[in-house]
């Protein structure tokens, strides 16, 4: 089969079923091994085989077992990890593809093997939240198949690098994976690509901030693979469409294709689809003034997220995210997991959240009782000058404090080249306490960057 059409399977996977019934021992173990791989590749794509994936995941986990080498064992490996990646098992999955990755760069196998391995190692990576790995996983798989001349995962391939591109703002290079698959699909016309292309492109028209045009790719996408097969991919297109139908206070439909995706995710124990699903409903609820209702679902997706470490959430733009952890900041939700996710999605406000002292600031300054500098959780000492230039700084709200100025609060009896040698000594050694990122200098004015840094006085 395809990436196009996956009812043609039923009645196979049926058929395979009947004959497991009337013959429950394999001929050989070879056999056992090919009709395992390919079982389990085949059910776990496509939701009407959802009872049937567990079953096949235990077998290929009994073939697996410490010793064991049997025959298929990377093709065992890859759909047996991509099971794993898509229940949002990550670690798991990451245990399997560390260890294909010899088998990958090895010249011994196939290409194709090779270029199965990375792309869903790719894949696997991205989920997990790991992009900067992703990316050059993508590149890798390729480069392989442009060497090699064998292009048969190439869109795929390019499915790694959209994400893990958008994911990272590079928004062009994005873009240029959309247009490559588009091209290549004027080659091979399947159905689910073609939905699913859509679906990337409009995800990388929201990151654009083209929110007319993500929603005419996204509403394609939705038409594409609701009509070509009831798959894992139907999920994901039904969170966009969820997103978009609330964007618009069509409630009602946002809180039906909701639930559509929350039964693939319940059906298939697919938990990073779940946790998806809760953060939209909350940012729904939120919307209709839900407080509660809103508060009740980020917790359940938020308790979701820490037990299993998700750091990517399907469809998830930035600012909305953001939006959620402030609630959740607010509520005092899981507040070591949201500042994880927070630091790790490098998430920031549109107004510095000054009124939550437990955001995951870079610097948290006390003055009100006794001088207190905390970085990254950890209370630093500073003293001298460099305390002096940061009481200075607060004393001014942190906002474009003339460096003349500083010079001649610290140094007034300092001349010319002394007071700025003074002055860039002091400044360093500020920075190298505090962190770069949160005291500035530009044009002559120095102001304590108020993304990172909170006061408790201000």
């Amino acid at each position: 089969y395809t990436w196009d059409e996956f009812l043609t399977l039923v009645p196979r996977l049926k058929a395979l079923q009947h004959i497991r019934l009337q013959y429950p021992h394999y001929p050989s173990r070879e056999i056992e091994s090919r009709v395992v791989y390919v079982a389990l590749s085949a059910t776990s794509v496509g939701t009407k085989f959802r009872e049937m994936v567990d079953p096949w995941m235990e077998q290929a986990e009994m073939l697996l077992q410490p010793g064991e080498n049997p025959p298929y064992r990377i093709q065992l490996n890859v759909s047996l990890g991509l099971c794993y990646t898509l229940k949002g098992q990550h670690t798991k999955a990451n245990i399997i593809f560390t260890e294909l990755m010899d088998n990958a760069e090895s010249e011994r196998e196939s290409i194709i093997t090779r270029l199965h391995i990375y792309v869903m190692h790719a894949f696997s990576l991205w989920l997990a939240g790991r992009y900067y790995d992703a990316k050059p996983m993508a590149k890798k798989g390729l480069q392989l198949s442009q060497t090699h001349g064998v292009s048969v995962y190439d869109i795929v391939l390019h499915d790694g690098l959209i994400y893990s591109c958008g994911m990272l703002g590079e928004l062009r290079d994005a873009e240029l994976s959309v247009i490559a698959i588009r091209r290549l699909l004027t080659k091979i016309p399947q159905r689910l690509d073609r939905g699913y292309n859509n679906y990337q492109a409009g995800w990388v028209a929201m990151l654009q901030a083209d929110h007319a045009r993500a929603f005419e790719h996204i509403r394609k996408s939705h038409e594409i693979i609701s009509d070509a097969c009831d798959s894992f991919a139907l999920a994901w297109v039904n969170i966009a469409m969820a997103y978009f139908l609330a964007e618009q206070q069509q409630y009602e439909e946002a809180e039906y294709k909701l639930a559509q995706a929350f039964d693939y995710a319940h059906s298939f124990q697919a938990k990073q689809v779940e946790f998806s699903c809760w953060l939209f409903k909350a940012r729904i609820e939120t919307k209709q003034g839900n407080h509660e209702n809103g508060v009740y679902a980020l917790q359940k997706a938020l308790a979701l997220g820490r037990d299993h470490n998700f750091l990517v959430s399907i469809f998830m733009l930035p600012d909305i995210l953001t939006e959620l952890c402030v609630t959740a900041l607010e509520n005092k939700i899981e507040e070591d997991y949201v500042s994880k996710l927070i630091n790790h999605n490098n998430l920031t406000p549109e107004s510095p959240p000054v009124h939550l002292e437990n955001w995951p600031w870079k610097l948290k300054i006390y003055v009100k009782n006794q001088f207190k500098a905390v970085v990254e959780q950890k209370e630093i000492s500073l003293s001298g000058k460099t305390r002096k230039l940061m009481e200075i700084l607060i004393d001014c709200q942190g906002r474009n404090v003339d460096e003349g100025k500083i010079k001649d609060i610290l140094w007034p009896h300092a001349e010319g080249d002394k007071a700025d040698q003074n002055f860039k000594t002091t400044l360093h050694r500020t920075r190298k306490v505090i962190g770069n990122e949160t005291i500035t200098l530009k044009n002559g004015k120095v102001s304590l960057n108020k993304n990172k840094c909170w006061v408790d006085v201000w």
